[in-house]
């Protein structure tokens, strides 16, 4: 099975690599093991880079690159919920890994449709980082396309508000925050491109 990744199969030789760099993903290599991994994902060699990774988590549990970039493999494999397991457990061992905070965001976004939840992790990505450019511009996209969408891609029912309130008022609310936070992406974009 091919995955496609923005322009980038996921099967074709180098293409591990390459969707790594444009999605900033951040793979390193965990010391020689970790590399070892990496090279087969670069060669199309699917099935050895899992069992590589599976391999390096069991002599190094504790290590959120590992985790992250074992996550990473797997979300380009389209296996988006253990890829989740795995950025999951990559935060939680390093909660400053602006990169896997980002991986999880597109994670969310892109495998599982739980846009409001790739918000918040592509919103912690840019506090760790504030520089992080293609977080802010992932998130500036999300915001833009959900704009009028809320928890997994639905307006809430008009039944989900307190009795006695009005409906629209709450969705108007919802749209001036929207704007406020797209204005934000923005400027920050802005800040960060200028030569």
């Amino acid at each position: 099975m091919t995955i496609a990744i923005g322009s980038v199969k996921a099967r074709q030789p180098g293409a591990f690599m390459r969707f790594a760099l444009t999605a900033g993903v951040l793979l390193a290599g965990c010391k020689a093991t970790g590399s070892r991994c990496l090279s087969l994902a670069d060669e199309g060699r699917f099935p050895e880079a899992h069992a590589c990774y599976q391999t390096a988590l069991k002599s190094d549990p504790g290590n959120a690159e590992i985790w992250h970039n074992a996550g990473s493999l797997l979300a380009i494999d389209g296996r988006y919920a253990q890829a989740q397991r795995h950025f999951l457990k990559a935060v939680e061992l390093n909660p400053d890994y602006a990169e896997a905070w980002y991986d999880l965001g597109l994670n969310y976004q892109n495998g599982l449709g739980q846009y409001e939840k790739a918000l918040e992790c592509l919103d912690r990505a840019t506090r760790i980082k504030p520089d992080y450019l293609q977080a802010w511009k992932i998130k500036c996209s999300l915001l833009a396309l959900s704009g009028g969408i809320l928890s997994e891609g639905r307006f809430l029912p008009e039944s989900a508000y307190p009795p006695g309130r009005n409906f629209m008022p709450n969705r108007t609310s919802f749209f001036l925050e929207r704007s406020a936070q797209m204005e934000e992406c923005r400027e920050k974009i802005r800040e960060l491109t200028r030569p």
